[in-house]
């Protein structure tokens, strides 16, 4: 089993400013859709995000993470009162079927072997109207030239899926699904992109793109990775999805 630990984002770690503010404004994101419902946190980590959502108003958020490390300091630290932890696998978690209004599992479906089980058990623990938010990186953008068969750059990650191939892997489960996504690149830089990893190396690519996340850090704001629709003559860095169980 791949050790998370380094992977997993935490408010106590240092992390470069982009990923602190990816993170917070996927869960932002996940946060407007919350009020009064309740709400499963999968892959809840050290609970910043559960926190956030049981913040914007989720009756009650279930936060769940196959770390036993993860849930105990997220008991101890986060004290909110609708929010509550527990741990558990992503792909199977102990909730009865038709039970959860809203599913939230930002960043998770890139590290598990089995990526169908995983949303097959996100339908079953959704009632009919409830919602199944989840987030992916963009591999023509993360790891360009790499092929879904191929492993990403980042070793915690099993797969990447380009935003055609998450799109078609969420349509197997979900009849309704509305398309997000952070950090538009234009789709000309993202073919160039592509092209070099053909020609040098995908780790070539792929440190290209960190060098100048770096570069850019002076100009960079928040606001710069908020969760948007999709734009034409763009691809995202991050898909983002709101998909819809419209049965029970």
């Amino acid at each position: 089993m791949i050790d998370l630990s380094r992977e997993r984002f935490s408010e106590s770690v240092f992390f470069p400013p982009w990923l602190r503010w990816d993170h917070f404004c996927r869960n932002q994101f996940a946060a407007g859709y919350v009020e009064g419902k309740l709400v499963v946190d999968c892959a809840s980590g050290d609970g910043t995000g559960s926190a956030m959502l049981g913040r914007a108003g989720g009756r009650a958020v279930l936060g769940f993470d196959r770390s036993v490390a993860e849930i105990r300091g997220a008991t101890r630290r986060m004290r909110d009162g609708n929010v509550s932890y527990c741990v558990a696998s992503a792909n199977h978690l102990p909730l009865r079927d038709r039970s959860v209004d809203v599913y939230v599992s930002l960043e998770t479906i890139e590290h598990l072997d089995d990526d169908r089980e995983f949303l097959r058990d996100a339908v079953r623990v959704l009632r009919a109207g409830g919602l199944f938010i989840c987030s992916t990186p963009n591999r023509s953008v993360t790891n360009p030239s790499v092929s879904l068969e191929g492993r990403p750059a980042n070793p915690y990650h099993v797969r990447e899926y380009s935003s055609e191939e998450f799109r078609a892997l969420l349509g197997e489960f979900f009849p309704r699904i509305e398309f997000f996504g952070q950090n538009p690149k234009p789709v000309a830089a993202v073919r160039r992109m592509e092209t070099l990893g053909m020609r040098l190396s995908p780790i070539g690519a792929v440190r290209w793109n960190q060098i100048m996340k770096v570069l850019f850090v002076p100009f960079d704001r928040q606001g710069n990775h908020a969760v948007i629709k999709p734009r034409e003559g763009f691809d995202f860095e991050y898909n983002v999805a709101v998909c819809f169980k419209t049965t029970g």
